[in-house]
């Protein structure tokens, strides 16, 4: 670990080696206040230590983890991130949490090997770039305690991402809409219906068929129920739970153009009901899904029959299929009868019952 104050000092000093670097922002402000007195230091001297030095390629070629740590009531802190930081190609955790960050740079795209990204409790963060899409290996997003406005849609080009962590700073108690605000945004990207919310919301059904997605768009895995008691009285009885965001029940994403079911689809722990055939590129159905408290009915195609867990009760819904059809969907196993187009072509779409 290094001070803040230290690290211009150290910094290029037999680095080349360092795997994982501690910044620490804690006494920065006092240290400049107390060498103010002794010398005559400026703002633009101040605000050098609102970002970082440079960080050149051949210095932290190493550099695995970098943590940037700030503390409460700390009047220096991180608000700019260079442009330097997509020269750390091997940087596998980046912790910039508790600073004071609006945005990140364009180059954070060139971190192939990143892993996990912190930017919780940075109050004033409000936009990502869109070459955080290219981060094919991130598997932890943290935004808690952020003024995200809106969700890159090029985010869904993470195939590896499992944990998305979302919620909003309220700024002057005015902005608990803000995540119907981020979901209507994605909502639009797609040329998708947009919501009207309202405080008694509970739950919502949501139609995506036939909209020629290619993804499931981001705004989605924020219908997950959240909410908040308001006390209307002195008297505990008058308080109220209002809901910010209602929880998703049905999702309807059948006839279009997905490739896979995203581990982010796990983030909506009340959905009950997935309706997901005819898609004709999606030839997998993940573990995860099995493993959802809430999920009780599917709707798939016959070549996905293969994927189902023993506790799936299989029907179809059109009565004049072949017999035979309906025989190959109940033993979930087809046994080298049909390939698998074959399958899909004679049966089309089941009703899958999941057993809780």
């Amino acid at each position: 670990m290094v001070s803040r104050w230290e690290l211009g000092n150290v910094y290029g000093s037999g680095m080349e080696k360092c795997k994982c670097l501690y910044i620490d922002y804690k006494g920065t402000a006092r240290k400049f206040e107390q060498k103010r007195k002794e010398a005559d230091l400026t703002q633009e001297m101040m605000d050098i230590f609102e970002t970082l030095p440079n960080l050149g390629k051949k210095q932290l070629y190493n550099l695995e983890v970098l943590n940037v740590c700030n503390y409460p009531n700390e009047r220096i802190c991180l608000k700019i991130l260079p442009d330097s930081i997509g020269n750390l190609e091997n940087l596998r955790i980046l912790n910039l949490s508790y600073n004071d960050l609006e945005t990140l740079p364009k180059s954070i795209g060139n971190l192939k090997n990143l892993e996990e990204l912190n930017l919780s409790e940075n109050n004033n963060f409000s936009e990502l770039p869109d070459s955080i899409g290219n981060l094919g290996n991130l598997h932890t997003l943290s935004l808690k305690h952020t003024y995200l406005k809106s969700f890159p849609e090029s985010l869904g080009n993470s195939e590896n991402l499992m944990s998305l962590s979302v919620s909003w700073y309220r700024r002057y108690d005015s902005s608990d809409y803000q995540c119907c605000d981020v979901f209507n945004g994605s909502m639009k990207h797609w040329s998708c219906p947009t919501m009207e919310f309202n405080s008694d919301m509970k739950s919502v059904s949501l139609d995506l068929s036939g909209k020629n997605l290619k993804q499931i768009p981001l705004g989605v895995y924020m219908l997950s129920e959240q909410g908040r008691w308001l006390n209307y009285g002195c008297n505990s009885s008058s308080n109220r739970y209002v809901y910010i965001i209602p929880a998703l029940k049905e999702l309807d994403v059948s006839n279009n153009q997905l490739t896979k079911i995203p581990h982010l689809l796990k983030k909506l722990n009340q959905l009950e009901k997935l309706y997901i055939h005819n898609n004709p590129d999606l030839n997998h159905l993940p573990d995860f899904l099995w493993e959802m408290r809430s999920l009780k009915e599917l709707k798939i195609d016959g070549k996905l029959v293969k994927y189902l867990p023993n506790n799936a009760q299989v029907s179809l819904n059109d009565k004049n299929f072949e017999n035979v059809a309906l025989d190959l969907a109940l033993t979930k196993n087809n046994r080298g009868k049909m390939s698998d187009d074959q399958l899909s072509n004679k049966t089309g779409p089941y009703t899958v019952y999941l057993k809780k």
